[in-house]
């Protein structure tokens, strides 16, 4: 794909995008799977507004979910700063089919962002292993493996698109969804969803 087609893409998103308050962007192409997908080697960005973060509760039925690093990064006049990270559910909202994986449908699509669901801090190193456990029983095994990137390089990528499309953020301080660590589940309102690092 062709950068000045990417501008365009993030253009029709950033469009979409102005004056809404948003407070996170998630991560597309970053693990191997959608990296493949989309047969793209840098990663892809999609805003989400504040009212679409949570915490801990599930509180809608999601068709699609994935488990993914959750980092809190405030933006510095000379870089950024990582304040904590976060385990947590990222839950896409598929609203334009995209059966090819092309790049320019998934940004202008605003990378079928929807909502985020924060659960406990993790430690910086994270772990190798991620469990996620639906209402008592074992749903998925997901790895730090998966990952095409290590965390790091996903932030300041995602800070470099922000500034480069000129993508807004309410405001200095915004988390970013990293990747799904995890194969795809669903989720039903009042699940009770357990996740473990190991």
């Amino acid at each position: 794909m062709r950068l000045n087609d990417l501008k365009i893409a993030y253009q029709l998103q950033r469009k979409y995008l102005n004056g809404k308050d948003i407070a996170a962007y998630k991560v597309g192409a970053s693990n191997f799977r959608s990296a493949e997908y989309f047969n793209f080697d840098g990663i892809l960005l999609g805003g989400i507004e504040r009212k679409n973060i949570y915490s801990t509760t599930i509180e809608k039925t999601y068709p699609v979910a994935e488990v993914e690093i959750i980092c809190r990064v405030a933006i510095r006049d000379n870089g950024f700063e990582v304040l904590s990270h976060s385990i947590g559910v990222e839950c896409p909202e598929l609203v334009v089919e995209n059966p090819d994986g092309s790049p320019f449908v998934c940004v202008a699509d605003n990378c079928a962002a929807g909502d985020l669901i924060l659960f406990q801090e993790v430690s910086s190193d994270f772990y190798k292993f991620v469990k996620v456990f639906r209402n008592g029983e074992l749903v998925t095994i997901g790895s730090s493996e998966n990952m095409k990137f290590p965390v790091g390089k996903i932030i300041s990528e995602t800070i470099a698109l922000i500034n480069k499309f000129s993508l807004p953020l309410a405001k200095s301080e915004l988390l970013i969804a990293t990747g799904g660590l995890t194969d795809v589940f669903s989720l039903d309102a009042n699940d009770k969803l357990e996740i473990v690092c190991e």
